[in-house]
């Protein structure tokens, strides 16, 4: 059985810049991944959806809060 110095568990973006850093450093490295390499966001783009989600999620917001704190009419452009 091999031994590495450090094993990471998926291969998202915080782990796969922090195992080739530790690479370069000479370290001996895994990444363990039972999807793509890259993860989430990289493979099926999250950041995508909080783009388009983080404005309506708003706008919603601001309507619950109408007359409590929140006038007028709640508009995104």
């Amino acid at each position: 059985m091999k031994n590495y110095d450090v094993i990471f568990i998926g291969s998202g973006h915080a782990c796969w810049h922090g195992a080739l850093l530790l690479k370069t450093m000479g370290k001996s490295v895994a990444l363990i991944e039972r999807d793509l390499v890259g993860g989430t966001c990289t493979n099926y783009g999250c950041d995508a959806k909080i783009l388009l989600d983080s404005p309506f999620e708003l706008k919603e917001a601001l309507d619950r809060y109408q007359g409590i704190g929140v006038t007028g009419e709640s508009k995104l452009d």
